[in-house]
């Protein structure tokens, strides 16, 4: 091989590892960039998908504590539950960026930092992880829900809503659950919280895009 194509093959070698390697359209969990380097003997790559790995069985736990929250009434178990809850949700913040500094276009890592950043109530840091997390793959159609609920959280209804329309023309399933989110969200707002043309305007349009989406088919509620 001459001078001229190991430089090429080295060039090709380095872009391989270093783009990320596209996701499902809609987020569908599966292995992930990362873990595709790995098995390919990317020791980094490797160590970056088990600190993923790590968080996401703390997601899992977290979840857990939700169910809790969701089916007692005592309070001193509520109390623990918020308080494991918590905790899981930081020491999940803490892996993935352990995952992130090692590979720093790991997108999976990045969508789901800026998901228990939103859980700790860190709504604009987890709006500019979605950014970033859709600057490596803008077909990472998790991050813009996530992204859809965070700007709910924020307040910012006018972005919510246009990450809906992305939704639903690429990702309606995803679309379904920002829907979903949004329904919700209207009905925990106090009515003298908003003015009541900018909330009657919302509801409408609320109305109007379920009547465009059809019937539901998917409305979990902890994504």
């Amino acid at each position: 091989m001459t001078l001229s194509l190991l430089r090429w093959h080295s060039i090709l070698v380095t872009c391989l590892l270093l783009c990320p390697i596209s996701v499902h359209a809609a987020g569908t969990p599966g292995t992930t960039s990362a873990e595709t380097r790995a098995l390919a003997g990317d020791k980094a790559a490797a160590a970056a998908a088990q600190y993923y790995r790590e968080a996401m069985a703390l997601k899992a736990e977290a979840w857990q504590q939700q169910a809790v929250l969701a089916n007692s009434s005592d309070t001193a178990a509520r109390n623990a539950a918020l308080a494991a809850q918590r905790n899981a949700y930081q020491a999940m913040i803490n892996q993935l960026r352990l995952a992130l500094t090692i590979q720093p276009r790991y997108v999976e890592a990045a969508t789901e930092l800026g998901y228990a950043l939103r859980q700790t109530d860190n709504f604009r840091k987890a709006i500019g992880v979605y950014n970033y997390a859709l600057g490596i793959n803008p077909e990472h159609f998790a991050a813009v829900e996530y992204r859809g609920q965070a700007y709910l959280a924020d307040n910012n209804i006018d972005k919510a809503m246009q990450d809906y329309l992305i939704l639903f023309r690429h990702a309606p399933e995803l679309a379904d659950k920002l829907m979903a989110a949004m329904g919700r969200w209207l009905e925990s707002q106090p009515a003298a919280s908003q003015p009541a043309d900018s909330a009657g305007d919302f509801s409408q349009w609320l109305r109007e895009r379920k009547a465009l989406a059809g019937p539901s088919t998917n409305r979990s509620g902890r994504w």
